[in-house]
């Protein structure tokens, strides 16, 4: 109910940060691409069903990432996104 094209664009961020070939294999990115063109193709009708569907892959793969990448990063402010 609350999406709209900042949301887009913040997915796209996920996706690229997360398409990753020194953390994740060919197959894994490809399923990371998939699934977040499926939250974004679907965010009007997302699969919320759990294990297997597009937001719990998702989140698995922030992890790995996060556990691959522990040191912070800076945030930087995106003057394209609403305060």
């Amino acid at each position: 109910m609350n999406w709209d094209a900042e949301h887009e664009q913040m997915w796209r961020f996920v996706g690229r940060h997360l398409d990753d070939a020194a953390t994740f294999g060919d197959k894994e990115r490809a399923l990371i691409k998939e699934k977040i063109e499926e939250i974004i193709r679907d965010n009007e009708t997302p699969d919320l069903s759990g294990d297997g569907c597009c937001y719990y892959i998702i989140c698995e793969k922030v992890v790995d990432w996060c556990m691959a990448h522990p040191a912070p990063i800076p945030h930087q402010k995106d003057d394209t996104l609403k305060q």
